[in-house]
């Protein structure tokens, strides 16, 4: 069992996978459906962002940087603890890295049950990086498609797993 955190490094990669650090409250349209989030998807709310849910008051004047990365880190802890939790092999920084930025887009569930985590946990590494780049289509009026934003995001993905520790 692996007791690793996101690296710096790893926290960077995500925020820009993730289209960077939004520092003012906004309504998602991605993860969060329309409610109300701030900094790299960090829900503040469910529901539409109004100034008056008394959640919303820390974050009315916006937020830095550095605390949409602290939020980001708090965010993440979860993916930390499933893949700490449900892969049996031992990881480099990179491939953690990797799989946490992935298990954040996707979710802890759909990591579980992927056939990325199974050729991890066999130490099947060269396949399982081939499996990153499956995961880019979503279902859209019923047919999967091809998205070439996560298509972009898979390989980005895949490229850091591959990549060795200096």
């Amino acid at each position: 069992m692996n007791n690793l955190h996101i690296s710096n490094e790893g926290l960077l990669h995500l925020i820009k996978l993730e289209g960077g650090a939004q520092l003012v409250r906004y309504n998602d349209l991605g993860k969060n459906k329309g409610h109300c989030t701030i900094g790299v998807g960090h829900l503040i709310h469910k529901g539409v962002c109004n100034g008056k849910v008394a959640s919303e008051k820390p974050y009315l004047n916006g937020i830095t940087e550095e605390k949409a990365r602290e939020l980001l880190r708090q965010d993440v802890k979860l993916v930390e603890e499933a893949i700490n939790r449900n892969v049996i092999v031992t990881l480099n920084v990179n491939q953690f890295d990797a799989l946490v930025s992935f298990t954040f887009n996707v979710g802890v569930a759909a990591f579980n049950n992927s056939t990325l985590k199974s050729l991890v946990n066999q130490g099947k590494f060269r396949e399982a990086a081939e499996e990153f780049l499956v995961w880019n289509k979503m279902t859209l009026g019923g047919i999967k498609k091809e998205i070439p934003g996560l298509t972009n995001r898979r390989i980005a993905e895949k490229s850091l797993f591959e990549k060795q520790v200096k």
